[in-house]
């Protein structure tokens, strides 16, 4: 190993003899354990020769002062070791993840370029390799993502790129739709690309087969370009909480280990250290809101960790973004006191809306709703999780309506908020029309009327003995 590489471990895949291995760089625990050894044996030797009688007074002296600098030396070597170690340590909590998001974008990738130029996966091809995994850690970046050698930067080109892959794909007299079987010749049967198209497959028609309709494979496409652009955000960004965390660990332990090497030169004395004290505490008075803040932001980040590979999060602050891709930056002492919603990590989730009918709908009309609702979850099953709809009556308001809600689950996560509010208002205009079909109406209480008669008012607010009052209800 050459010296100079980037301080990582990386773990090394099972090798010929079955065993898995682990690679170490030239890193600074070696290089601090070889000045341990050293100091050790240059100690070792000045004690032995403080030891000699033959010595002069002065000579004693002298060595007595070189061997207490060397001990105090050893235990700052020591002491920075230790905190070497603990922030490697800090840092290794984040890279398994990080190199299991790298494999599965490598393959994504590789899935891709096998659909995109219409080549068969071969045994082995699809895997991730050494090199591979190696260049996108020294590199800082995955392979450019690319449609005939033109890369993909955004969404849209990864649209346009996906109309495109489409077109080649046999279609039947519906331009709309592929075949789900030729599309999966291209993608390996273990890999949950495979699994994806293979649910969110639709029939047509039957004995036709089933089909994959254009707007879900450029939704896998973007969805696709989106976590690749997350990963590699990931890897350019790495090593800056670790890098911020090692130079306050740094500083603090570099000043603990001046004030060590001064006892053991006997330079300090107690009235020295009560001066001292006196002057931290001066400091602590002046930044000890900021250090606190720190401190919490550490253990927020690297202990409670509510954040994975690919979420957009610092050492001091986060920095998060609303519906409107406004930026709020909140710091993390404040993140640590809130509850989080971290939707990227989320399970397909639960959504609900609600409204009214009338009291004296039918119950015969009611059981006809629910099968329509029920009918309407089924035929989109790319949409909605089957069976997960549930419609309950919550009250009675004004003995004139009731009060229901529907709860139903989507197939997305609402990380893609834009989708979330188009699915749910596809729902709404649908249970639109399951209403007027059912003719399910909803009517106000009837309410009194005054209708006056007689003549006209002017500016008198007093009404005249031929004013008449009538009343009416509706």
């Amino acid at each position: 190993m050459a010296k100079g590489t980037d301080d990582v471990r990386i773990p090394m895949p099972n090798g010929k003899d079955g065993r898995s291995g682990l690679l170490l760089s030239w890193n600074e625990e070696e290089c601090f354990g070889f000045h341990l050894a050293g100091f050790g044996v240059f100690g070792l030797g000045i004690a032995v020769l403080s030891g000699d009688n033959k010595l002069s007074e002065g000579t004693k002296k002298t060595i007595d002062g070189v061997t207490r600098g060397i001990g105090g030396c050893l235990i700052g070597v020591a002491m920075w070791l230790v905190k070497t170690l603990l922030v490697k340590l800090v840092a290794s909590f984040h890279m398994k993840t990080l190199f299991e998001k790298i494999k599965a974008a490598d393959r994504s990738r590789k899935i891709f370029e096998s659909i995109s130029t219409k080549q068969k996966p071969q045994d082995g091809t699809m895997k991730y390799t050494t090199t591979e995994l190696f260049d996108a850690i020294r590199n800082k970046k995955l392979p450019n993502l690319c449609y005939e050698e033109e890369e993909i930067t955004d969404e849209n080109r990864a649209a346009n790129a996906a109309n495109e892959i489409f077109k080649k794909f046999e279609r039947g007299d519906d331009e709309r739709y592929i075949d789900m079987n030729e599309l999966l010749e291209y993608i390996p049967d273990d890999a949950d690309d495979y699994k994806h198209f293979k649910e969110a497959a639709e029939e047509k028609q039957m004995g036709e087969g089933k089909q994959i309709k254009r707007s879900v494979f450029r939704s896998w496409v973007v969805s696709l370009y989106n976590s690749y652009d997350s990963v590699n955000s990931a890897l350019k960004q790495r090593k800056t909480a670790v890098d911020e965390l090692n130079k306050l660990f740094s500083v603090v332990v570099l000043l603990v280990i001046i004030v060590v090497w001064l006892l053991f030169m006997e330079y300090l004395n107690i009235k020295v250290l009560v001066f001292m004290s006196s002057q931290i505490l001066l400091v602590v008075f002046m930044f000890g809101n900021a250090a606190k803040t720190v401190f919490e932001s550490i253990i927020f980040v690297f202990i409670m960790h509510p954040f994975d590979v690919g979420d957009r999060d610092g050492n001091t602050n986060d920095k998060l973004s609303e519906y409107d891709n406004e930026k709020i930056y909140y710091p993390n002492s404040v993140l640590a006191t809130k509850p989080i919603s971290n939707l990227y990590r989320s399970p397909p989730m639960s959504d609900s809306f609600e409204f009214a009918i009338d009291l004296h709908t039918s119950k015969e009309k009611i059981e006809n709703l629910q099968a329509s609702i029920r009918e309407y979850f089924e035929a989109n099953p790319r949409r909605w999780s089957p069976a997960s709809d549930s419609l309950q009556f919550k009250e009675i308001e004004d003995m004139n309506k009731m009060k229901v809600a529907l709860y139903f689950k989507h197939t997305i996560n609402f990380h893609n908020v834009a989708k979330r509010f188009k699915r749910r208002s596809e729902l709404v205009l649908a249970m639109k029309d399951i209403f007027e079909k059912l003719m399910i109406k909803y009517y106000l209480l009837p309410q009194r009327v005054h209708l006056i008669d007689g003549p006209s008012l002017g500016k008198s607010s007093s009404l005249t003995p031929a004013v008449q009052r009538r009343s009416f209800s509706f």
